[in-house]
């Protein structure tokens, strides 16, 4: 779900929560709730209760593991902080290199269970192929 503002020809501003589904294999826009049609002038409050609602209703559909209060003003807040902080960051991304890596969960199961089957076995002969298959 996401929040769209829509300029309509009379001056105003209408807020809506929509959501992306799928229908024969093409996205569509689905307008859940129209939250207002408001003066320009008052889309950013309208458009911070647009965002509340949307919390609402997306943790009535799959409970979050944050307050849906605090999931709202955090996005605010960060929001704000990035419209704010307009400077450019002080990495240079093309310097950064990869030290280490550490993975854990999904390949210690599936390791796990891939040794206990006997695929391990079957690869015996390639250790490469069977490296890169129980990965």
């Amino acid at each position: 779900m996401f929040i769209r503002t829509i300029e309509r020809e009379n001056g105003k501003v209408t807020i809506i929560i929509v959501e992306s589904v799928r229908e024969g294999g093409k996205v569509k826009h689905k307008t859940v709730r129209t939250v207002a049609t408001v003066l320009p002038k008052e889309v950013e409050q309208f458009v911070e209760l647009a965002q509340h609602i949307k919390s609402e209703m997306e943790h009535e559909r799959q409970p979050k593991l944050f307050p849906i209060k605090s999931l709202a003003e955090m996005f605010i807040s960060s929001r704000k902080r990035s419209l704010e902080e307009d400077r450019p960051l002080p990495v240079n991304m093309s310097k950064m290199r990869e030290e280490s890596r550490i993975v854990t969960g999904i390949h210690e199961i599936y390791g796990s269970l891939y040794d206990e089957i006997g695929l391990s076995k079957v690869f015996k002969g390639c250790p490469v192929s069977g490296s890169v298959m129980k990965d």
